[in-house]
């Protein structure tokens, strides 16, 4: 499992300066007042998601990718961000897959194990395999 946001070059850099050589990792607050002022949000947004998997199916070795963007989208009459939206419904819709007994109610799931057809057939999961898509 690989995970990364993309912000433009050298944001990772700059992020570990502030955070490790400034010391604002123990003060954010102060880290967050200072970005604000600095790069406010936008509401215009996209999201990308790429999702591959390797491996072997029915013998024969296989790559399956799972490409899609997303934009604001309007829920309950409130327009919300991209990142907003696509973070919140794929947090919920595993919440949902609890809820329904598709998941383990106890112990460690890893992120891997939740299929990703099962996601996108929960409510909130609906969102993102139709809402906002680019």
């Amino acid at each position: 499992m690989d995970y990364k946001t993309i912000r433009y070059p050298g944001h990772f850099d700059h992020m570990r300066f502030l955070f490790d050589e400034l010391g604002l990792r123990s003060r954010p607050e102060l880290a967050l007042e200072i970005l604000i002022e600095a790069k406010p949000p936008v509401n215009d947004d996209i999201v990308y998601l790429h999702a591959a998997v390797e491996g072997v199916k029915d013998g024969v070795r296989q790559r399956e990718n799972y490409v899609r963007g997303y934009r604001p989208i309007e829920v309950a009459g409130r327009t919300w961000r991209a990142i907003s939206w696509t973070t919140a419904a794929s947090v919920v819709a595993v919440v949902e897959l609890l809820a329904d007994g598709r998941l383990p109610n106890k112990g460690f799931i890893r992120q891997e194990d939740v299929r990703l057809a099962d996601l996108l057939s929960t409510n909130c999961g609906e969102y993102l395999d139709s809402g906002g898509r680019v």
